[in-house]
């Protein structure tokens, strides 16, 4: 299955469910139960045995076609997580088990690391840590200017975009 573009998502309107299925023959992507993406026999799929690790960010990239539109004046912007669950796949059953879940009723520095001044190649984006924190039952990630003041002078290039 290729990628497959889903029109007029808007993945503010509402909580949604993405889930990511890694097994080592495949690597299929949902979006509220629907199949939206699977690789199979890939590179990725065949580095499965190496460590992972799962990220959870705002990505602003800088590269044409996909950070156009961004407008850094309607910031502060936030996402919310609801929980967060893993699970482990035992090949001997070809089943997906339970391995852990956090309903994020309080910040588990023994599960999660708060990037503080990290960034990433083709992302605009800086975190930091006082941008991340719980309320009300979510995980909350927080993308504003370090003062939280817009700089009307600056580009794309120059927003910090923070978690």
């Amino acid at each position: 299955m290729d990628v497959q573009k889903i029109d007029n998502f808007q993945p503010a309107d509402d909580w949604h469910v993405y889930q990511i299925d890694w097994t080592p023959n495949y690597i299929a992507w949902w979006l509220d139960g629907k199949e939206v993406r699977r690789e199979t026999g890939t590179v990725s799929v065949k580095d499965i045995r190496k460590a992972k690790s799962l990220f959870m960010n705002f990505w602003t990239p800088t590269f044409a076609g996909w950070g156009d539109d961004f407008n850094d004046a309607t910031m502060p912007w936030y996402t919310r997580y609801d929980y967060v669950k893993v699970e482990k796949y035992n090949e001997s059953t070809g089943q997906f088990e339970e391995h852990w879940q956090d309903d994020f009723d309080f910040f588990d520095d023994n599960k999660w690391l708060k990037s503080d001044g990290w960034g990433f190649g083709d992302n605009s984006s800086t975190f930091y840590a006082s941008q991340v924190y719980v309320e009300n039952g979510a995980l909350v990630l927080k993308m504003d200017y370090p003062s939280n003041e817009a700089n009307d002078e600056s580009t794309a290039d120059e927003q910090q975009w923070l978690q």
